[in-house]
């Protein structure tokens, strides 16, 4: 879904209508965009970009292309959820580099800003901290990463008691190799415990990670991820012993959930 809104001085924003038509040989324009004849080059536009496929990649495009005429002050990229933000590394010449790619295709139609929230890397793009996420949510015992990664990535939440897991990954198949629990002289007997990570598809890390942590017979453990995809559903992993799944609505399919747009 895409949202186009005009930057108002009152900081309400108004929300423009625009049409996206198919033609018959299959390809598409973004065009009637609702724009006043008033509206003064000093306005500034903000594209909101709620994920669902990657065709939109070129609608956006087309239509910052199209405003960047209708304005001085410029048009801004806000994609709560940023699609390939994981792929993010150069690996071998049998993986894409998506990120650099979805980085090269925005800056055709060069942006004022493009901004996410809890991007997985700091790489191209401006990441909103899920700081205001975490403090309304999370008030447990014990925090707990599920690898460095999200150690490093967390450092407001070191200041609690932690643990993380230590985990080994085939960067080509995406399977674990290996799992371990560093307790990090923490004793979880009796404790509520969250896993905190920005992202959740099917949830096997996550299983794994509960299946050792109940070992050390906590009082309950939650999941806390910035973007839940849940592709298999929020009940399996409920059903894995998770008392509680805190996520946002980053995505459409969790719009009841903790509000970042």
């Amino acid at each position: 879904m895409i949202k186009l809104f005009q930057i108002q001085s009152d900081g309400i924003d108004a929300e423009i209508p625009f049409v996206i038509s198919t033609f018959p040989d299959k390809t598409s324009q973004v065009w009637k965009v609702g724009l006043d004849s008033k509206i003064p080059q000093s306005t500034a536009f903000k594209i909101l970009w709620l994920f669902e496929r990657e065709d939109e990649l070129l609608h956006i495009v087309q239509l910052g292309q199209l405003l960047k005429t209708e304005t001085s002050q410029g048009v801004s990229l806000y994609a709560p959820y940023l699609p390939y933000a994981r792929q993010d590394k150069e690996i071998s010449n049998h993986s894409t580099w998506a990120l650099k790619m979805l980085a090269d295709v925005l800056g055709l139609a060069q942006f004022t800003q493009v901004s996410c929230f809890d991007q997985h890397s700091e790489k191209y793009f401006n990441s909103v901290k899920p700081f205001d996420f975490h403090k309304k949510v999370l008030n447990h015992d014990i925090v707990c990463f599920p690898d460095k990664g999200a150690l490093q990535r967390y450092s407001h939440l070191r200041t609690t008691p932690h643990v993380y897991f230590e985990k080994v990954r085939n960067q080509l198949t995406g399977q674990i190799e290996s799992l371990s629990l560093n307790l990090n002289s923490q004793d979880l007997v009796g404790k509520s415990v969250v896993i905190v990570d920005d992202l959740c598809d099917g949830g096997g890390t996550f299983i794994q990670g509960i299946e050792y942590l109940q070992k050390h017979k906590p009082q309950y453990v939650d999941l806390c991820v910035s973007h839940g995809l849940f592709s298999k559903g929020r009940e399996v992993l409920l059903e894995k012993g998770f008392r509680k799944i805190l996520t946002t609505n980053s995505l459409l399919n969790n719009q009841y959930d903790y509000p970042v747009w």
